[in-house]
């Protein structure tokens, strides 16, 4: 049973259709209505490629060796966090090219044109990869008007941005690696999380990196965007392209060793000790991680020692931190450590985080690192339309609970 089946009514989780469980039928009718859908539009009519093309009004990029392909379906509420994400691009050079997938209202368009320098705005089909999609096949057709082009990123307005990602985008940059990401995951399999990736030329110019996006089915299917969109892109990278796993900004080891800081002082012989008399508390519910990560993230921030006395002893704080970049390490960390990241690095945080249960909304709007009065607003009332677990019901709520919306 999935984590949220308990709120789905048992005579529904019981009842089966044609021998099929009730909920798996409802799902496989919705995939099958989804797939059709996206073969008529994508396959057989072609709409993925309508899109129309608006010059933006921001200055030129100095250099034209870098362009970023900015992915949208903005709300009045989402565009605050995606002027961060924009400007912290413009910051580092980059010449932006936003794709909307979706017909823009004019006051929306009117927000976005000085912010940028190329609009698209396409038929709404395909999600942020269909958009990357569109973008990259831009590139590929107007190379000449970049002839030292040596990055391209590739993000989407999934993420609440904060006013610092200018630096963010400036510290990934410093890295020589050719794939650059700001999360991974290791689940279903390992893959760079694609709300925010670069690739310099050696990667964008690879085979493995045309043939992908060449044979790509830019499908709605929120689970084709994520199977053979997300995790796929990084699985025939590595395995068919040969090529080296990206270079990750906030990586488990890269956190360890920020919310280690304060943690050096014990040896073994603390922990030995611990054990003896009983005090060793191992056993920490996936919630007492979350809030000891919250924690340990704000004091090292903070330059202050860690509270032991909550935390029982460094020894144990030191086993809370293992265990937090083990969470880290078996779940999607832009969810289980979010507020780490965000109160260690000012990182941005997912749009979803209290549609999908992570949190609270009060939570996230009270502890949110990096956003000023009017951002806080934003992000309370882009929380409010997207709705939260205790509003999704119905058939909304079954498919909800399998991530198919």
């Amino acid at each position: 049973m999935a984590i949220w089946d308990a709120d789905i009514p048992s005579r529904l989780t019981a009842k089966r259709l044609f021998g099929v469980p009730f909920i798996s039928f409802v799902v496989g009718v919705y995939d099958f209505i989804q797939r059709l859908i996206d073969i008529v539009l994508v396959d057989l009519l072609g709409k993925h490629k309508d899109h129309t093309l608006t010059k933006g009004e921001a200055p030129q990029a100095v250099t034209r060796k870098r362009i970023a392909i900015v992915a949208i379906y903005p709300t009045k509420f989402s565009l605050p966090f995606t002027r961060n994400l924009i400007r912290g691009l413009m910051e580092n050079d980059f010449f932006v090219f936003v794709v909307a997938s979706t017909r823009l209202k004019d006051a929306l368009r009117a927000q976005l044109l000085p912010e940028c320098h190329l609009l698209a705005e396409r038929f709404p089909v395909g999600r942020d990869f269909g958009s990357y999609q569109l973008g990259l096949n831009w590139i590929e057709a107007n190379r000449a008007s970049f002839p030292n082009l040596d990055t391209i990123a590739i993000a989407n307005d999934s993420m609440f941005y904060t006013k610092h990602f200018g630096g963010i985008v400036k510290k990934l940059l410093n890295f020589k690696d050719d794939w650059l990401a700001i999360y991974e995951s290791w689940s279903p399999r390992y893959h760079a999380q694609s709300y925010f990736e670069v690739f310099r030329k050696p990667v964008f110019e690879s085979p493995a990196f045309s043939k992908y996006w060449r044979k790509y089915k830019p499908y709605s299917s929120r689970p084709h965007v994520i199977s053979q969109g997300e995790v796929k892109l990084s699985a025939y990278l590595i395995d068919k392209g040969k090529l080296d796993p990206p270079r990750v900004l906030y990586a488990s080891p890269s956190i360890l060793a920020e919310i280690s800081k304060d943690l050096h002082a014990d040896n073994a012989s603390a922990l030995s000790k611990l054990v003896a008399e009983g005090r060793y508390y191992g056993a920490m519910s996936p919630s007492q991680i979350l809030r000891a990560a919250h924690r340990l993230g704000n004091a090292a921030k903070n330059g202050q020692s860690v509270d032991m006395e909550t935390l029982y002893d460094k020894a144990i704080a030191r086993d809370t931190a293992n265990r937090i970049v083990g969470h880290i390490e078996n779940h999607n960390p832009t969810h289980v450590v979010a507020f780490l990241a965000n109160n260690l690095f000012n990182a941005p945080l997912k749009r979803d985080l209290c549609y999908r249960g992570s949190y609270s909304m009060g939570f996230l709007v009270n502890q949110a690192n990096g956003f000023d009065t009017d951002e806080l607003y934003a992000m309370e009332q882009d929380i409010r339309k997207r709705g939260l677990p205790a509003s999704i019901r119905g058939l909304r709520r079954i498919l909800w609970s399998r991530g198919r919306v």
